[in-house]
């Protein structure tokens, strides 16, 4: 039923590369921690750290931009400034990327119009190139199976693979899920957090989660929706195949 939102969404969950903005030969930095998580995990594809300042990281030499890659580049994490980002889209953009997960923050989630402007900014060029955005304010994706952990996580933390996905907005309680889940012996085929979903939202992951062979029951934690009629379409139709929790965030004044 879901076979295209499976292909659509291959590069969130099993990248042929990375690359990560950010990551600076400083290890406290969180782009430079993605960098070792990832490595300490064993993630077998190309990976490819990425800063103005140049140097070395884990081994790897750190590229300047990513136009200074060869050849094309699946999966991008940023970790930029905010005002780096549509900058970041254009270099996306010409590498042909098929995500860009922003960890970055200080958009919608802040209250202010500066950041909500700055969002539609990105979704009208992400969108007019076909490239697709987890995030802002998230930590990304998470595939215990392609040795790729939740977020920059440099002891590369992962679990062993199993047969439950998640979706999370908040990238706080995604970690906690990893961490509670490996600890009680929940095993997860994937997960994701989402952060401000202003492209990629709850509903098209909860859709790849129906489709996707590895995945037998899908738990969420939700703290809103941008449209909640197409949330209660996509959840009907994948709780007719698969067993679906939601755990629905603000509902006391706690």
């Amino acid at each position: 039923m879901y076979e295209d939102r499976v292909s659509e969404l291959r590069p969130v969950f099993h990248p042929h590369s990375i690359a990560v903005v950010g990551a600076t030969a400083d290890v406290r930095k969180s782009g430079s921690r993605w960098i070792l998580g990832l490595q300490a995990a064993g993630y077998r594809g190309a990976l490819y750290p990425v800063s103005t300042h140049g140097g070395t990281i884990g081994g790897l030499d750190i590229r300047r931009s990513l136009d200074s890659i060869p050849g094309d580049v699946e999966h991008v994490i940023a970790s930029v400034p905010a005002a780096s980002v549509l900058q970041l889209l254009d270099e996306c953009i010409r590498k042909h990327a098929r995500v860009v997960m922003f960890f970055t923050a200080g958009f919608a989630e802040t209250g202010s119009q500066q950041g909500a402007a700055l969002e539609r900014a990105m979704l009208e060029k992400a969108r007019a190139a076909g490239l697709r955005i987890i995030g802002p304010n998230c930590i990304g994706s998470y595939c215990p199976a392609e040795r790729i952990p939740l977020g920059p996580s440099s002891p590369g933390r992962l679990g062993m693979p199993g047969g439950t996905g998640f979706i999370s907005q908040s990238g706080g309680i995604a970690a906690k899920l990893v961490e509670n889940g490996i600890a009680r012996r929940i095993h997860f085929s994937k997960g994701v957090s989402v952060g401000n979903s202003i492209d990629l939202d709850a509903a098209d992951f909860l859709e790849y989660f129906g489709g996707d062979a590895g995945t037998n029951s899908v738990g969420l934690y939700l703290e809103g929706t941008r449209n909640g009629r197409r949330l209660f379409g996509a959840l009907r139709d994948v709780c007719r195949v698969k067993p679906v929790v939601v755990w629905k965030g603000g509902r006391t004044a706690a």
